[in-house]
């Protein structure tokens, strides 16, 4: 009887947390801190932005690269060093290590860009020494303490997938997955990952989705193809935006000035070269007298190495990162957005399944989208599927200037297509909506695992 009724008073107290719009007391694991700084980072403080400050703790692993953590949204910050104890991060973040491009040596500066590159190859040696450290039981052991209500994971490799699922499991704790690469897939190569790493990570992957009781992808596309492969109900939340951030009305200009074509975003993995495909097209549709130019955002790193590949244009302007604030009022001011992935098909695996944060912001700006890349690609896909932009899936000059020109002669097409986009987003990046989708997920599956647990 007494069982009965401890039952029934669990399951009437989480029926008070759902009425009550209630938010758990979380614990979030990832490898970067929350802020907007990063693709990471800018997901869990779209999605966490809301969330009270006194139920909120992050925990962040080894895999910390760089970026100062955002203190209004979470007040407690610790990291777990491959060595040492457990540290409380401050709010100057003396602890992390803040990417500075201006004070790398000049040898610093040219091969920042093929740090991407150089973590890949090196990565899957840090994840094995990583799981094999006492790393698992000290996350164990902050769970204790922290005592939260529910971990949220942000999950991107083996080691962390493995760690999250057994110190959740050995605290008792339940855990809700979020997955934003398929790394399982793209993530190892190699005669060591492929012998040792690979397996492990689809084992490790499969054990922390059987353990969760809530499942997360990036995008929509992503959560078909992971209920595909591992069962279950997959939702999907990525980089959600501020409606009122947006003007999503067109901005007018001279109509003797050319049309605005801007990218905002990495140009490594080999988007550099479609870019490059771009600004020689929107060249020579110059001298047929049809007008655009292209404004490239990047990082400093990468206009130092790709600079003069691009700038060859005088079509092209290069511009390094501006602060996220500043981007909807570039977007504004701009008649097209661009995307672009490479076609290659060593980079495809890396992004068959992501979706680029980019997009949310783009569709919510209200611009239509000219995404140029390999056709079968989360992020091309959604462009297409919902008619917010123009989908450039060859690599042949003659496609990209057809393409190109009607995006620049067609206005009213323009301005379709970017309705659509803002309708879209509205439905699937807004901030309110989804914030408040997110925090039914997180408790859906708190009462998921209490009732897994009776």
């Amino acid at each position: 009887m007494k069982e009965a009724n401890s039952k029934l008073s669990m399951t009437n107290q989480r029926k008070i947390l759902l009425e009550n719009h209630s938010y758990l007391r979380t614990v979030v694991v990832a490898s970067n801190a929350i802020q907007s700084g990063t693709s990471t980072g800018g997901i869990m403080h779209s999605l966490l932005g809301s969330w009270p400050r006194d139920k909120l703790v992050q925990i962040v692993t080894p895999f910390l690269e760089s970026g100062t953590p955002d203190f209004d949204s979470c007040k407690d910050y610790y990291i777990i060093p491959p060595v040492g104890g457990v540290k409380k991060i401050n709010s100057s973040a003396s602890q992390l290590r803040k990417s500075s491009y201006a004070r790398l040596p000049a040898w610093g500066k040219r091969i920042k860009p093929w740090f991407p590159y150089l973590k890949i190859l090196f990565s899957p040696l840090r994840e094995y020494l990583c799981s094999r450290s006492a790393y698992i039981s000290k996350l164990e052991n902050s769970l204790r303490c922290l005592r939260p209500e529910i971990v949220y994971a942000l999950v991107g490799n083996y080691f962390l997938a493995k760690a999250v699922t057994l110190a959740c499991k050995k605290a008792r704790v339940p855990l809700y997955l979020h997955i934003v690469d398929d790394y399982v897939t793209s993530l190892y190569d190699g005669e060591f990952s492929q012998n040792y790493l690979k397996k492990m990570s689809v084992y490790w992957l499969k054990e922390a989705i059987e353990y969760a009781t809530g499942h997360a992808a990036i995008g929509p596309h992503m959560a078909q193809e992971y209920q595909r492969r591992y069962g279950c109900d997959w939702s999907w939340f990525t980089t959600l935006c501020q409606a009122s951030d947006y003007d999503p009305l067109p901005y007018f200009h001279h109509p003797k000035e050319p049309i605005k074509f801007v990218f905002a975003g990495n140009i490594t993995l080999g988007r550099w070269h479609l870019l490059q495909k771009l600004g020689n097209s929107l060249s020579k549709l110059a001298k047929e007298g049809i007008y655009g130019c292209l404004t490239i955002y990047t990082s400093p790193a990468s206009i130092e190495v790709y600079g003069r590949k691009l700038e060859n244009f005088p079509i092209v302007n290069l511009q390094p990162w501006v602060p996220v604030s500043d981007l909807p009022n570039i977007f504004h001011k701009a008649d097209v957005l661009v995307h672009v992935e490479s076609f290659g098909a060593d980079y495809v695996k890396y992004t068959k399944w992501s979706l680029s944060s980019k997009i949310s912001q783009y569709m919510m700006a209200g611009r239509p989208i000219l995404a140029f890349g390999e056709p079968s690609l989360a992020s091309i896909r959604l462009v297409g599927e919902h008619d917010t932009g123009f989908v450039l899936g060859s690599f042949e000059e003659r496609s990209i200037k057809s393409v190109l020109k009607d995006l620049i002669k067609n206005h009213e097409k323009r301005i379709a297509l970017g309705e659509n986009g803002r309708c879209f987003a509205m439905k699937a990046f807004d901030f309110e909506s989804r914030r408040e989708n997110f925090r039914q997920e997180l408790l859906k599956a708190y009462n998921n695992w209490h009732d897994r647990q009776a």
